[in-house]
């Protein structure tokens, strides 16, 4: 299961436009911002997400690798 922080920072990137580009934009500096854990957040990095797409899918990929 991926953090509470993780899954908020994922569900406000699908409401808010602004948001999620900043989220793509600076990745490291909104997730840190919201609380995100360091494990999860190198991981998402070494994906580098670049659409909300590819979000959803390192999402899955950190789900996968954290916690299996």
């Amino acid at each position: 299961m991926r953090s509470r922080a993780l899954n908020r920072v994922f569900n406000r990137a699908l409401i808010d436009l602004e948001y999620r580009r900043s989220l793509l934009d600076n990745l490291r500096a909104t997730l840190r911002a919201e609380g995100v854990p360091e494990h999860e957040l190198r991981l998402l990095e070494a994906l580098a997400p670049r659409t909300l797409r590819e979000l959803a899918q390192a999402l899955e990929t950190v789900h996968a690798q954290t916690y299996h």
